[in-house]
């Protein structure tokens, strides 16, 4: 009788350090999802404000555009100017000031274009790096998602152990000794 008690303690240990050790996996994968959803949403992000930049790059561009144009007219207005007497040099003088203070905007625009343009470059290569963290997460969440089904699977032949177990009956104790060195031999991993 002891025997069979040593037995049956011995089933329901593996039983117990089984179940524990599928509980302890599937909240490790249940972790590296949880990691994979929250990377996804800051590549979300992440485009939204590429997006956005780029939305204020061509704003940026059109507003140089503008001021080139700007600078331009202002240029033919100074020669147009020049021709009159009294009026020259104070129109010149005007003419001169708008000149210098488009040609400031002008560089500030181009100084701001130019950020923009490293910035457009810094978020292309950080995209990149995030689209491949994103396969490499997609795939890892694949394998993982795998993993779990073969762990429920396999929690779902340990509860049908445990409930033989439970129900044994002296003339069924052979079968179950059989079967549970079956599971031990599909556990061994």
């Amino acid at each position: 009788m002891s025997e069979f008690r040593l037995k049956k303690i011995l089933v329901l240990f593996v039983v117990i350090v089984s179940i524990g050790v599928a509980i302890w996996a599937t909240a490790r994968k249940k972790v590296e999802l949880d990691r994979s959803r929250h990377l996804n949403e800051k590549l979300i992000e992440l485009t939204k404000v590429n997006s956005v930049i780029s939305n204020e790059l061509k704003t940026t561009r059109n507003d140089l555009s503008a001021i080139s144009e700007d600078l331009h007219e202002t240029k033919i207005e100074v020669s147009s100017v020049k021709k009159l007497e009294d009026t020259v040099k104070i129109s010149l003088v005007e003419e001169e000031l708008k000149n210098e203070l488009l040609e400031k905007e002008l560089q500030n625009t181009k100084e701001v274009h130019q950020f923009m343009s490293n910035e457009v470059n810094q978020l292309k290569n950080i995209n990149i790096s995030l689209g491949q963290e994103l396969t490499k997460l997609k795939e890892k969440e694949s394998a993982l998602l795998e993993q779990l089904a073969e762990i429920e699977k396999k929690d779902e032949s340990l509860n049908l152990l445990g409930e033989q177990i439970e129900e044994l009956p002296e003339q069924k104790q052979v079968r179950i000794v059989e079967n549970s060195k079956q599971e031990k031999r599909n556990f061994s991993w």
